[in-house]
């Protein structure tokens, strides 16, 4: 991989294909009945049909994506989402989805294994998963499905467990934009996948994460016409900009005036809004593929974008606009499944066993999340309360279905907000509810009880050996995850 800001190609990591397992074999055969005789006088022998296709599987996932950004408009009026506002009029939309912690690597590791993160324990530059945790890919690639990968953030390297179960797994080094050089290698991998298997194809893209060079959120010139701003907006006296920047602004307290604050949300906007075109694109040539219509679409988040709604920026916190996610589910078309909106609490935990129960592949007792079917199938099934935390264990969080439990591990403070007044969850709707805390806290402590227990089977393997290189760490280092 070439040093930060080049723009290097993707690596590849070609992987052993097993294509021709019995699984497969078996579904391609036409289990034919045998002669039958009536009343002495011999019958036609039936054949029956074989099963019919699995589906395409299309799962994205935008890094940084608040869930109200989907259905934004920018500050002249445009929709910022028009490709993923025309997706959910085809899909089941998820309103109240979440993530369990405000990290990629942890948070993508969950929805990959549904476990919850204290289980997987997959959060430091040199974890690597536990063999005993089977990956979606992983399954699915035993179900005979061609699996394909590209990420584009480091802490989604493959030597984390993310490749395990993929055919392909690419990774997009830093550059200008990432969703278009992703898009275009996942294209060509689709075209060269065996004509005679499903497929399965994960793109994660990063365009709306916080940038590492002079804007806080940065994206193509023409997608910021409208907007003054100056490279140099957002810097401080000794040249510190971007991410950095706003870093540097949470420890000295600097105050913003409300317009510096519109516009960084614009620009977070801006670059969102570069993601969907490219998301249009890529909707586009998988239609034209013949791919798209008949495909199961999954378009989620690892984690939103804080703007000082708690006091601080970037996503550090347990709170909505952290953790809270935008969850699309488009059912291959011919299900005539009526798009709609849902509302019960569901988990990127909950992707995995809904996936498997989709397939009739029977799901394995270890996991934590719960299979989204019925709720798709428009049944009863919602989970009453969905737990998470910060990404450096200093507060947990559990919501319900009004209020968010938010409860600091070092310093006791505790947290109660009222989600029907305020369903962004803002400072202002923290509320004083002794019995709610109560009975949130109790349920908060059976997770974390279930989860410790759990977690001995399946703890990561820490060897003391990074899974970063040099340029991850130099790039990562400059979006202030590391020290």
């Amino acid at each position: 991989m070439e040093s930060v800001g080049g723009r290097a190609e993707v690596s590849f990591r070609p992987r052993r294909n097993s294509r021709n397992g019995p699984g497969r074999i078996l579904r391609g055969m036409c289990f034919c009945l045998a002669a039958t005789f009536w009343v002495g006088v011999g019958s036609w022998t039936a054949c029956r049909p074989s099963a019919p296709p699995r589906p395409d599987i299309i799962l994205i996932s935008l890094d940084t994506l608040r869930r109200d950004a989907v259905g934004a408009r920018t500050s002249d009026g445009r929709p910022v989402t028009p490709n993923l506002d025309a997706l959910a009029t085809r899909s089941v939309e998820f309103t109240r989805a979440y993530a369990p912690v405000p990290f990629t690597l942890t948070s993508h590791m969950t929805l990959f294994t549904g476990l919850r993160p204290a289980v997987h324990g997959m959060e430091g530059r040199g974890d690597r998963l536990n063999a005993k945790a089977t990956t979606l890919p992983q399954f699915l690639e035993r179900a005979g499905y061609a699996t394909l990968g590209v990420s584009t953030n480091a802490w989604m390297k493959g030597e984390y467990g993310f490749d395990r179960g993929f055919d392909h797994y690419g990774e997009i080094p830093p550059g200008d934009t990432f969703a278009d050089r992703a898009i275009d290698r996942a294209l060509e991998w689709v075209d060269e996948r065996p004509p005679d298997s499903p497929l399965f194809l994960f793109l994660h893209l990063l365009d709306a994460h916080s940038d590492w060079r002079n804007l806080p959120y940065d994206s193509p010139d023409e997608y910021r016409e409208g907007l003054a701003v100056a490279e140099t907006t957002f810097c401080s006296d000794e040249g510190v900009c971007a991410t950095r920047f706003l870093i540097d602004s949470d420890r000295s307290d600097r105050e913003f005036s409300q317009r510096e604050m519109e516009i960084l949300h614009e620009l977070y906007l801006r670059g969102v809004a570069y993601l969907d075109a490219e998301l249009g694109r890529l909707f586009a040539a998988l239609e034209q593929r013949g791919i798209f219509e008949q495909a199961l679409v999954i378009v989620t988040s690892d984690h939103g974008e804080a703007f000082r709604e708690h006091g601080r920026f970037l996503h550090g916190q347990p709170y909505e606009e952290t953790l809270a996610i935008p969850l699309l589910i488009k059912l291959p078309d011919a299900e005539g499944v009526k798009p709609r909106r849902v509302s019960a609490l569901v988990s990127n935990e909950d992707l995995l066993p809904t996936v498997l129960e989709y397939l009739e592949v029977t799901i394995p007792d270890d996991l934590q999340g719960r299979s989204m079917v019925p709720l798709l199938r428009g049944e009863d099934g919602a989970r009453d309360v969905v737990v998470g935390g910060d990404a450096v264990h200093r507060r947990r969080a559990i919501a319900d279905d009004r209020y968010r439990l938010v409860v600091g591990l070092e310093d006791s403070r505790v947290e109660l907000f009222d989600l029907k007044r305020d369903p962004q969850g803002g400072a202002a709707s923290r509320v004083e509810r002794p019995e709610r805390v109560r009975a949130l806290r109790s349920r908060l402590d059976e997770q974390v009880l279930r989860d410790t227990e759990l977690a001995r089977e399946y703890a990561p393997i820490r060897d003391g050996e990074s899974v970063l290189d040099g340029d991850d760490e130099r790039w990562l280092r400059s979006l202030g995850y590391l020290d």
